[in-house]
């Protein structure tokens, strides 16, 4: 897949970030039985790791383009996630029904944290297949 396919992937998941932020996709709080509140909060910031990650890799695949600039495409790729992530949380402080919180940001850049390091092993010690499957 070319790098205008990695783009274009990018911008659509960027788009249901910021929908996924919006009032529509708020979560109900009203359960209030211990075991569902914990099953609740895991399944969330799970989730915003798993999409955070998926960011990282978004964004790896569109800027790295050059085999030589790995290192530096990981670091900004991680760098603008985190950023997309403080904007996002910023972007929920004005939603009537949602807040945006630090705590959230730092689950966020953890996901993309585990993405950066995911990516670093594959580059320095996956096979030939794995490495241009996942790193192109």
């Amino acid at each position: 897949m070319n790098v205008r396919f990695w783009r274009i992937a990018l911008v659509v998941w960027l788009v249901l970030i910021f929908l996924f932020s919006s009032s529509l996709f708020s979560a109900d709080n009203t359960e209030k039985i211990l075991v569902f509140d914990l099953l609740n909060y895991v399944v969330r910031k799970g989730s915003h790791m798993v999409e955070y990650a998926i960011l990282v890799y978004l964004w790896f695949r569109s800027l790295c383009v050059v085999r030589e600039r790995f290192a530096r495409s990981v670091v900004l790729s991680v760098t603008l996630s985190v950023l997309y992530a403080a904007s996002d949380e910023w972007h929920q402080s004005f939603v009537p029904s949602r807040d945006g919180t630090v705590t959230d940001v730092i689950w966020d850049a953890s996901g993309a944290i585990l993405m950066a390091i995911f990516l670093w092993y594959i580059y320095q010690r996956g096979t030939g297949t794995v490495k241009r499957t996942v790193l192109g």
